[in-house]
């Protein structure tokens, strides 16, 4: 396979119909590269993007064992949220617009926690916890918040895309749930 790729670099201005292509910068040669190597499928190294944030919020677990009957009550948790993106060629998600998404996947989550989270008791949290409704995100479980993530970014980068979601509570216990194909 390294003869291929070596051949591929070495005769990169010859890659196009038997005739060299009008390139004029390196970006460009090292685009029809990317291209040519999927398009031939010789990338032996899967390439994956990472974007993580911080999100205060608050959990209850009402059926936890009696050993943990303290997680029956809200408690606030520092929630780590982790994507993880399979791509094909450089930049094809930014890591920003991806970072941007999850923001908003987020916030659509607490503008409907009611439909998402089993555990949620609406008013009783507000009066209980003493938050603000329009800022607080409210989870069942990590295993929960972080399936329903996933299902979130497949429906914005397709559902054949290689997707994993983590979701950590203060950056200590938490869930990881992936669909890689």
């Amino acid at each position: 396979m390294q003869g291929k790729i070596y051949y591929i670099v070495d005769n990169i201005n010859n890659i196009t119909e038997g005739k060299e292509p009008n390139m004029s910068t390196e970006v460009e040669r090292l685009n029809k590269y990317n291209s040519l190597v999927k398009e031939l499928g010789l990338i032996d190294a899967q390439q994956t993007i990472h974007v993580q944030l911080d999100k205060p919020g608050f959990q209850r677990w009402l059926d936890a064992p009696k050993e943990v009957a303290f997680l029956r009550n809200y408690h606030r948790h520092l929630f780590n949220i982790k994507l993880a993106i399979v791509i094909d060629n450089d930049r094809e998600v930014e890591y920003f617009i991806a970072l941007h998404k999850l923001e908003l996947f987020i916030q659509e989550y607490i503008e409907g926690q009611e439909l998402f989270t089993p555990d949620f008791a609406g008013e009783e949290f507000y009066i209980e916890t003493g938050q603000d409704p329009d800022v607080t995100l409210v989870i069942g479980s990590c295993e929960k918040f972080a399936y329903w993530l996933l299902k979130r970014a497949e429906e914005e980068w397709g559902s054949d895309a290689s997707i994993a979601v983590e979701v950590y509570e203060d950056k200590e216990n938490g869930s990881k749930v992936e669909n890689y194909y």
